[in-house]
């Protein structure tokens, strides 16, 4: 299982796929393939203020149909524990996106620097 984060998800609902380095689209095409609900709240805010023209709703479906997305069952109080150690950034968002991810014991696919300086399960290129 792999978790992308919000930057990537947008980049693939706008068939923006050339933006994604091969390995992070192997592992797209290759695993099954999660989200943060966290990541979908950004979504939300970045729809609400006018930065993406798709509501959350919309990406998702689009992603669920093209890569088989779904978003993370992992229970909330695991994913709190976790963000408590993530004490390397104070973007609520990028904090629980990660630590979803490490409730869930999956890789992320960012392109966020901080995150992949930080979070050894990041993965890019």
């Amino acid at each position: 299982m792999i978790h992308i984060d919000t930057h990537v998800a947008l980049w693939l609902a706008g068939e923006q796929l050339e933006r994604v380095p091969a390995v992070a689209r192997d592992l797209i095409e290759n695993d099954d393939v999660r989200m943060s609900a966290m990541a979908q709240l950004e979504m939300g805010y970045l729809h609400e203020i006018g930065r993406i023209a798709r509501p959350p709703a919309q990406v998702m479906a689009i992603l669920a149909a093209a890569v088989g997305l779904t978003l993370s069952s992992a229970p909330l109080p695991a994913i709190v524990a976790h963000a408590m150690t993530v004490t390397w950034t104070r973007d609520p968002f990028d904090r629980l996106i990660v630590a979803n991810a490490l409730a869930d014991g999956a890789q992320l696919i960012t392109t966020d620097r901080q995150i992949r300086a930080n979070f050894p399960d990041a993965v890019w290129d």
